[in-house]
């Protein structure tokens, strides 16, 4: 490896090292998988919330079986699959939503300026290493400097790479099966019973009015939603431009120029640079309480369509309403198709969570690892290894 310490091999290494330095200083990354994190935790909590709502009409239309035993024994029966699959999908999803979660606290720790500085402190000091003492100690530093980068790169990379693969070939499966989900509880909470057999007239129609507001409010608020969602990449964007002049302003100072600017300029693009991060800051902000208001639409909509389905209505008159409920269902092949559709698409979400939130994390770690050390011949178990045999001896 001395060849690589020499010559323009050195000027190219010392070139690499300082890149290297420099993105980790510029939070580029750091900021992509954080946003991905975001929102694959947001999406994940969302469909969570439809399975809970799935479950709520499988509830509703097994309650049958209680109510009207002759006439609707079968129908519990059959929807016992559906119950159990779903709270198997809603394990899933806390474990999804955990994993996110831990993914996203371990990419802020590595974002730290303590790992920050000690990869630039491993970086200079070997770069001073290649042109001093006649690079005696670069193998050495090189090792080092190559687990510093490893600490702080491997697993923003892993979300990283995640995130392509998930925004380009399963994000949109999973909305979709999500939303698909969804419908098919509401047609199983349709097929189950008339709401209006329930409750009485009056209070049937002030129920269905209070849905239709709400319906109407959640689609207002999901246009509001993708505003932010817009507001939150714009502010984004402005903010990498900033922070990308900022850094080509600053490529040719020293570091106590950079941290103690005194030109007009340089401090009015270190203002700018801020107010940008305390905007993209109060714009995310501003998406998840939005996300926040949408959840307690979804849970209010919960609660109206459980009414109309005749729960707390009194023994008698909701037996009544599921008798009645049962002769309509003479023709079952309309909540049959709502569960088999509801089977699908809950195995769809275990599968699609699972591949995103731990498969493929742990495929691309394996991918940079075995990249990492066929790139520099360095295994980190046998570098460490390897460094306390020698401090022993």
């Amino acid at each position: 490896m001395s060849e690589l310490f020499h010559g323009r091999n050195r000027q190219i290494l010392v070139v690499g090292i300082c890149l290297v330095i420099l993105v980790s200083w510029l939070n580029v990354l750091d900021r992509k998988t954080e946003g991905y994190v975001n929102d694959a935790t947001v999406q994940a909590l969302a469909t969570y919330g439809t399975l809970r709502l799935a479950n709520a009409a499988v509830s509703v239309a097994e309650s049958v079986e209680v109510d009207a035993q002759v006439a609707s024994v079968q129908v519990g029966a059959a929807l016992d699959p559906v119950d159990t699959l779903i709270e198997e999908g809603s394990n899933v999803m806390r474990f999804a939503i955990g994993s996110l979660i831990t993914q996203k606290i371990i990419v802020e720790i590595v974002s730290t300026p303590f790992f920050k500085i000690a990869l630039t402190l491993a970086g200079l000091i070997l770069i001073l290493s290649l042109y001093f003492r006649g690079s005696r100690y670069a193998d050495v530093l090189l090792k080092i400097f190559s687990l510093a980068v490893l600490t702080r790169f491997l697993l923003v990379m892993t979300v990283f790479l995640n995130a392509v693969f998930d925004q380009a070939f399963i994000d949109r499966k999973t909305e979709g099966t999500r939303q698909e989900l969804e419908k098919n509880a509401a047609e199983m909470s349709q097929a189950v019973g008339d709401p209006e057999s329930s409750l009485d007239a009056a209070e049937a129609e002030e129920v269905k009015g209070r849905i239709k507001q709400n319906d109407q409010k959640r689609e207002a608020l999901l246009a509001t939603i993708e505003e932010a969602r817009k507001a939150v990449a714009d502010a984004r964007s402005a903010l990498d431009k900033t922070e990308a002049d900022l850094a080509a302003l600053e490529a040719d100072k020293g570091i106590v120029e950079r941290y103690f600017p005194e030109s007009a300029e340089h401090k009015a693009l270190v203002e700018r640079v801020k107010a940008n991060r305390a905007a993209h800051g109060q714009a995310i902000e501003r998406l998840d309480a939005l996300a926040t208001e949408l959840d307690s639409l979804d849970a209010e909509k919960a609660d109206l369509v459980a009414r109309l389905n005749g729960e707390d209505q009194g023994y008698w008159r909701a037996a009544m309403a599921k008798i009645g409920s049962v002769k309509k269902m003479t023709d079952i092949g309309a909540w049959q198709e709502s569960a088999e559709a509801m089977i699908d698409s809950i195995l769809r979400i275990m599968a699609l969570f699972v591949l995103k939130t731990v498969i493929m994390p742990v495929v691309f770690l394996l991918i940079l690892l075995k990249g990492f050390r066929y790139l520099w011949g360095i295994d980190a178990r046998t570098f460490v290894a390897n460094q306390w045999k020698d401090a022993r001896e």
